[in-house]
């Protein structure tokens, strides 16, 4: 995207300049050019003799502008035509293609009974270097699977695999014995929920934050979800309690609390199945312990947890680890 947005951007550069130039010719030089050439062979014509008066001259000189006038909008019309089929182009092409719900209809409904599978699961993104390559692992169903590893080692882009947000090659990855590919992603999305470092808090209250995720949560709920994101001091503190603004992107309260109000709101949406992306980064010592406990109790309870952190301490409850930075991968068993 980076390279054909630099491309795009020098491409209407030298647009924007040529527009701007043709615009300062055509407005101005040109016009007082084609006037004084007119006026010009017009002198001659009455110079040498010819039936032309002045007051004709005038009138011709002044028809001349208006049709000049004319001929220019035209034109700058035509250019602004074509620039705008060019710049429309891809939007049309983006408009023509088949939604992801299209080429969901008539695919399986997600249903998980033992885990998810990854056999010789190989991902790179476009034009750069294998990220994934022959990766084979499992994610037992109700355990807390951690994976730690080197950034740029493609624990991230795992998560996203599993979530139906790149494309994978048939036959590697599973839920069950059913291949991804074969499942509808909506209804995967309904059963799991990715929770992830990037934080993206709309302006309003907590609740207001809380209910965008979960409208029919009750008030027992939110309390649940926000005593599992070790928040309910912090809520109880404030002054307008679960009501305080938490401002434009959640400015107003720091990277910790909006850290935990992300997981609060993730719980909230009540699936069995939690991916958790460096949930804990921004968390102290203490908070990070009181979150680890939770998370194991919601293992110990049936939820299915795969966890990617580059804290150990945190992954210390995990009833399994995956480390990226091992040459040996674990073995693969289909279910």
């Amino acid at each position: 995207m980076e390279k054909n947005n630099d491309k795009i951007n020098d491409v209407w550069g030298r647009v924007a300049a040529f527009d701007s130039l043709s615009g300062i010719w055509t407005a101005g030089f040109v016009i007082v050019l084609f006037s004084g050439v007119t006026f010009g062979i017009g002198a001659i014509f009455i110079l040498t003799g010819g039936k032309l008066l002045i007051g004709q001259l005038v009138s011709i000189i002044t028809y001349c502008g208006l049709l000049y006038s004319c001929l220019n909008t035209i034109m700058q019309t035509d250019i602004s035509k074509a620039k705008n089929d060019s710049e429309y182009e891809k939007v049309f092409s983006y408009l023509d293609m088949a939604g992801e719900r299209e080429k969901n209809k008539g695919k399986q409904p997600f249903v998980m009974n033992k885990g998810i599978y990854c056999k010789n699961l190989c991902f790179s993104y476009p034009g750069k270097e294998e990220i994934l390559s022959n990766v084979n692992f499992s994610f037992e169903k109700g355990k807390w699977t951690g994976i730690v590893g080197p950034s740029g080692s493609g624990k991230s882009t795992l998560l996203g695999l599993i979530t139906g947000l790149y494309d994978v090659n048939d036959n590697e990855l599973y839920i069950d014995s059913v291949d991804i590919n074969k499942i509808d992603r909506f209804d995967l999305r309904e059963r799991v929920t990715k929770i992830s470092q990037d934080i993206f808090l709309f302006p309003g209250t907590i609740e207001d934050n809380l209910k965008l995720i979960a409208p029919e949560a009750s008030d027992a709920d939110v309390a649940w979800a926000l005593d599992m994101a070790c928040l309910t001091d912090f809520i109880g503190s404030l002054p307008c309690g679960i009501k305080t603004d938490v401002g434009e992107a959640g400015k107003l309260i720091s990277g910790g609390e909006r850290q935990r109000l992300a997981i609060a709101a993730g719980l909230l949406r009540k699936t069995k199945i939690l991916l958790l992306d460096e949930v804990s980064s921004s968390l102290d010592p203490y908070t990070e312990e009181r979150l680890a406990e939770n998370f194991h109790k919601l293992s110990e309870s049936g939820y299915t947890i795969i966890s990617v952190s580059h804290k150990r301490e945190f992954l210390k409850y995990a009833d399994k680890l995956i480390d990226f930075a091992s040459p040996d991968y674990e073995g693969y068993a289909l279910a």
